[in-house]
Parts: structure tokens; sequence; C-alpha cells
């Protein structure tokens, strides 16, 4: 049996094992991932999907929601992506037709494009939007532990954690670009039922890049048809697999990530009470607004390349302390918002704040996700950062009805700084090596 020292090796053991990532397979790997996140996150339902601002604003204008009753509706439509990590799991422990991940790339986008398309044909009410949006969530969500699955995968396999946190960062924003401005046009000029057929339409296009298997990022498939004889294996859903997953989620090197990512996304001055702040107070338009979020998106875009540099140079707890107090620095800024101008001026530093605190929180995870639970683990992050973006919504529409966006901002900074005093326990194997260096971890 091998020694605990060799068993997660970065460079060493997994060298000899794993292919040298050429040049070539890192572009493969890049455009992949580029379009399918891009296809995936503009189609899915989620802040970033090319619906979702305007079904925020047919909530607001239409129906005349307060900003409780809106951060309501998007908490209660995102609960499956709560519970993230059962999809993970799901995906990491059932290879459904012997397909694998390219079943769940065929089938879950299938299943997002008819939820849109029954909303397209019908009269739009709340229970209805509610209902469809809700299924089509848990179908992106099976989608999304499928494409984050395969990352964490290459990521471990090409010991490439910090690089490829950067590849997600990147295809993560792309469609974050595109939809605010695009979904605050589409808001302002046609119809919700237009916007739903093009949300399926681009759901589609994941289905259809299932004819597409570059062996960069698909080649764990071999290897685990070649090296699993039995059925019931690890793959299998049983009980001793359950006891596993119960194992893993007692360790703190997987407890602390996601706790991380919680307490950075716990920002009860963002979303609805933002939306309302912006366009209300600000006297922003709908269009204004959306390109806001288009520009800080776009500027962590361009940092994220930036990280791509950082990464090989710094030891991952600098990048992390260094996110970290930039995102406690920028809430504050929003109160300075008096007109477009200054809206840019702090949507640049917003954006830069987030790409560093969150490449580095995704190259965090990713080190620490366990071998062939990569799914369910890399979504139990996932799912924290949702649960905090809905949950903080919820509560941060409260305070800004009773206490102002002030107030909401105030409770904003103060979660986030708590994350500082979390970086110390982190344990050293995950954080205390630069990228592509060797190291090991002692468990």
């Amino acid at each position: 049996m091998d020694s605990p020292e060799t068993e997660d090796l970065y460079g060493a053991v997994h060298a000899v094992e794993q292919e040298i990532v050429s040049r070539k397979a890192i572009r493969q790997i890049a455009i992949y991932f580029l379009l399918v996140m891009l296809f995936y996150i503009l189609g899915s339902p989620g802040p970033s999907s090319i619906a979702y601002i305007p079904i925020q604003f047919y909530l607001k204008d239409r129906l005349h929601f307060t900003p409780e009753q809106t951060s309501r509706f998007f908490f209660w439509a995102g609960v499956p992506l709560y519970v993230g990590f059962l999809f993970g799991y799901l995906r990491d422990r059932w290879k459904p037709f012997g397909k694998g991940d390219r079943a769940y790339l065929f089938i879950s986008p299938l299943a997002i494009s008819a939820g849109y398309f029954w909303l397209a044909l019908r009269p739009i009410t709340y229970n209805g939007l509610l209902f469809a949006t809700f299924l089509s969530t848990g179908f992106g969500v099976l989608l999304g532990a499928t494409i984050q699955g395969l990352m964490t995968q290459v990521a471990q396999r090409n010991a490439m954690a910090g690089r490829l946190s950067v590849i997600v960062m990147v295809t993560t924003n792309v469609p974050s670009i595109i939809a605010p401005t695009a979904g605050g046009w589409l808001s302002d000029h046609r119809s919700p039922q237009f916007t739903f057929y093009l949300a399926s339409t681009l759901a589609l296009v994941v289905t259809l890049m299932t004819l597409w298997r570059p062996h960069a990022v698909f080649s764990h498939e071999h290897v685990s048809e070649e090296t699993k004889p039995e059925a019931g294996g690890e793959s299998a859903l049983n009980i001793k697999s359950v006891k596993e997953i119960l194992k893993q989620l007692r360790k703190p090197s997987l407890y602390l990530p996601a706790a991380i990512m919680f307490l950075w996304n716990f920002s009860p001055g963002w979303g609805t009470p933002l939306t309302y702040y912006m366009t209300n107070t600000v006297k922003l338009t709908v269009e204004q607004y959306g390109s806001f979020g288009s520009i800080q998106n776009f500027t962590m875009f361009v940092v994220a390349g930036v990280y791509l540099l950082l990464c090989r140079r710094f030891k991952l707890k600098r990048l992390l302390w260094l996110g970290t107090f930039l995102g406690v620095l920028g809430a504050p800024l929003l109160l300075l918002i008096h007109g477009w101008t200054a809206a840019v001026c702090v949507a640049i530093f917003v954006g830069t704040a987030n790409s560093i605190a969150i490449s580095a929180y995704y190259d965090l995870l990713m080190r620490a996700c366990p071998k062939s639970l990569e799914a369910a683990m890399f979504m139990l992050g996932a799912g924290m950062f949702a649960l905090a973006s809905a949950s903080s919504d919820v509560f941060g529409s409260w305070l800004f009805d009773r206490g102002g966006f002030g107030l909401a901002l105030l409770v904003t900074a103060i979660l986030t700084a708590l994350v500082l005093p979390l970086l110390q326990f982190l344990p050293r194997h995950l954080v205390d090596y630069r990228d592509g260096e060797l190291h090991t971890d002692p468990h």
C-alpha cells in the first residue's frame, strides 16, 4: 500500500500517470469549456441567464412585486442550486446508458429547453413561471455539475488547478458579460415569450455539442473503462459510497472552502436591493443597469487573465488574502454612485476584486475535491455560493425595506470581512504552494 505522502502529489506521482498537457491540448480544453459554459449559462436559469433580467423586471413592473417578493421568487426557484452536491453525487456515481458525462450533456439541455418552451406557449402566471423555472434550474444544476466535474478532473489530472480556475472564471464571465445588457434590451424591446424561445434555443446548443468529444477533456473515460472491472465499483450508487461521501463531508479541507464561498457571496447589499437602488434612487435606466453588470463582468474576465500569471508567481494563500481584502473595500463604494460615470468606475473596481477572490476560491475548491467525488464536492462549494446569494437577497431585501441601502451594504462588508479569519485555518497542503509546484497531501 502506498504511503499517505504519495496519494495526492501534484506534478510528482501524477506526472508519471498523466498525459503531458501540450499547448494544443490546453487550447482544446479552453475552447470546449468556453463554448459549453457559454451556452449552458446563457440558456439555463440563473443570474447570468439571458432570461434572468427579463424575468426580474416582469415581476417588478408587470406583477408589481416588492423587492422582498422578487427575492423570494428567486430563492424558491433556486432551491436545486442549494443541494447541488446531490446532483454532483449523482453524476459521480451513476453513468446513464454507459455514456457517463456525455449522457448528462445530452439529456439535461433538452429538459431545460422544454421548460422554457412550455412557458413561451402559455399565458405567464406566477405559479407557472415558478414551476418551470424550478424544474429548469434542477436540470441546469445537473448539467452544471457535469461540466464542473469534468473541469475538476481535468485540473487534478494535469496539476493545473490554478490555471484551470481561470478557465472557469473566463467561461463563467463570458455569458455574464453578454446577459445583463442583452437581458435589459430584451426586457425593454421584446416580449417575455420571445426571451423564452431564445433561451430554449441556446440550451439546445449544448445538446448538439455532445457530437464533439475532445480527447483532452474526455481521456479519463478510457482510463475508467480499463481500470474499473466491476460494475458495482466506486462509481456505483450503494451504501458504501454513501458512507464515503459522509466521511468526506467531515474533512475541514472541504468544509472550509465551502464556508468561505458562502460568506463571500452572502451579500445583502447586492441582488434585488442593488437593482431597486440603482434604478429607483440613482435613476439608471434598465439598459444602463444591465450595462453596469456587463462592465463588472467584463472586468472580471480581463482580470482573470492576470490571475493566470499571479497563480504561477504567488502562493494561493496570498491571493486569497488579496482578493478578500479588496472585496471588503468594494461594498461601501456603491454608495458613491450618483450617476453613470461613477457607476462605471465602481463596476471596474468591484469586478477586479471579485475576479481575484473568486478565481482563488475556485482554485482552492478544485485542490480540495477528492477523487471520484469531484462533481459532488465542487457542487457543495457551488451550492453554498448559490445559497448565500439567494438567502442574502431575501435578507437584504428585508434590510432594504426597513433600513435602506446603506444598512444592507454595511452588513455586506462585515460578512465579507469574516472570511479573513477563516483563511488562517486552511490546511497548508492546499494553499502553501504556487500552481504547478510539487506538494504533498499529508492526510
